[in-house]
């Protein structure tokens, strides 16, 4: 199983009863929270990742579990000025309030760093990617490009369909196009 399912398998439940309770969001439509916010999120580090290497976002990601996941829509810079773009877009595709939707990216964003954490940390993950032979990726790194190629839409575009989250990419059907698709592109700079 990829980090997306082992997420949806394991938080998938508890984040829908949470966002359905706090959010007041009926339970169908929290469903599909976790599997919108999480490429979301996961395209925020990897434009970090892009930016300022391996060895960066993994500090970053220990530093964001760490220290606290700040409480607004950018998650403290991460989703480089789209935050308020990417919660737009979602309250448009799960026709729910500008409101609820904003709130969703800070609320998910510590599950979905802790999972990272879980997966993809310890000391011999953390450090593996840092400066390992080869220059290969390790630890969380590896997690943010699953195939070493240097493009997480790909990655991205494969786990959002296995994810099942089918009609958030209902435009475009191969993963790059879309409300979700849209939403990435933005993040990572337009590379589509």
């Amino acid at each position: 199983m990829g980090f997306l399912d082992d997420l949806y398998q394991e938080h998938g439940q508890s984040v829908q009863e949470r966002v359905s309770t706090e959010l007041g969001i009926p339970a169908d439509k929290a469903a599909r929270a976790l599997p919108t916010v999480a490429p979301i999120i996961l395209a925020g580090l990897r434009r970090e990742m892009d930016n300022g290497g391996p060895a960066h976002i993994e500090s970053r990601i220990n530093d964001l579990n760490n220290n606290g996941i700040p409480d607004d829509e950018e998650v403290g810079g991460l989703l480089g000025g789209k935050g308020k773009e990417a919660s737009a877009l979602m309250a448009n595709q799960l026709g729910i309030s500008g409101a609820a939707a904003s709130k969703l990216i800070p609320m998910l964003a510590p599950v979905i760093i802790g999972m990272l954490m879980k997966k993809g940390g310890g000391a011999a993950g953390g450090q593996a990617g840092a400066g390992g032979a080869g220059g290969g990726l390790g630890g969380m790194a590896a997690i943010l490009d699953r195939n070493g190629d240097g493009s997480i839409l790909d990655d991205l575009s494969g786990l959002i369909a296995k994810g099942g989250v089918g009609d958030l990419l209902a435009t475009g059907g191969a993963g790059k196009s879309g409300c979700l698709g849209s939403i990435l592109g933005m993040l990572m700079g337009g590379k589509k």
